[in-house]
């Protein structure tokens, strides 16, 4: 079984969906931010020595429990907000972080693989500067576009030109050649990074005419650009 949560907005993510959907012999959920958000959405979340247990009352009568089995496609950008409403506008702050926390517990109980794995750093896998994204590259034996910092001056747009995002997934490329060489530097920064899907953004409007050389990274990626291929690599993380 597949439970995929995303938003309305999320074009690649629905797309991803309908795709597993079809291709997948068991049941294929979705559950949307924006259900997630309504002030009638109600969850029951315990954590103890005999376990976690977690369910999630969605205002239509659907019910998201932690199960035995499945995968979880996590597409949520932020934590479900509507909590914050009944508190006092101060707390704000306060209440967002732990909201926060609070998503990062029951939705890892939801299945024993979830894609991406919510961190504090990000609720659909951890955002990283364009410094460290580089410095994991580097770690990772991945040439890199050089980046210069000052503590005085604006740093160069040193990436202002022509670049192209490739899909990883699971550590493996997908959707776009690449030599054996770059593909083993990209397993290694993937678990370097411990996020399994991951959009790289290489320069050069053809990554190899730019030397594979890395600019960034997101785990938010398009699916889409991964194709069929994607589809399957993101099948085989939840075997």
């Amino acid at each position: 079984m597949w439970l995929v949560l995303t938003h309305t907005a999320d074009e690649s993510g629905l797309w991803a969906y309908s795709r597993l959907r079809a291709r997948s012999r068991g049941e294929t959920r979705i559950v949307l931010l924006e259900e997630l958000d309504l002030a009638s959405t109600t969850w029951e979340h315990g954590v103890g020595r005999q376990g976690t247990r977690t369910c999630v009352h969605l205002a239509d009568g659907r019910r998201v429990e932690a199960g035995g089995g499945g995968a979880v496609l996590n597409r949520l950008p932020r934590a479900p907000w509507a909590l914050l409403t009944t508190g006092p506008p101060g707390e704000a702050a306060y209440a967002t972080s732990e909201l926060h926390a609070f998503a990062m517990s029951w939705l890892r109980s939801l299945a024993p693989v979830v894609v991406n794995a919510p961190t504090a750093q990000g609720l659909s896998g951890r955002w990283r500067s364009a410094l460290h994204w580089r410095a994991l590259a580097v770690q990772a034996g991945l040439p890199v576009v050089p980046l210069h910092l000052s503590s005085t001056e604006p740093a160069p747009l040193d990436d202002a030109g022509p670049s192209a995002v490739v899909l990883a997934v699971g550590g493996e490329i997908v959707g776009a050649p690449a030599p054996p060489a770059v593909r083993c530097a990209v397993r290694r920064l993937a678990a370097l990074a411990d996020t399994a899907i991951l959009g790289l953004r290489f320069s050069g409007a053809v990554p190899a005419s730019g030397g594979w050389r890395l600019l960034d990274a997101t785990p938010q990626p398009d699916l889409r650009s991964g194709g069929e291929s994607g589809i399957a690599a993101l099948e085989a993380l939840a075997r």
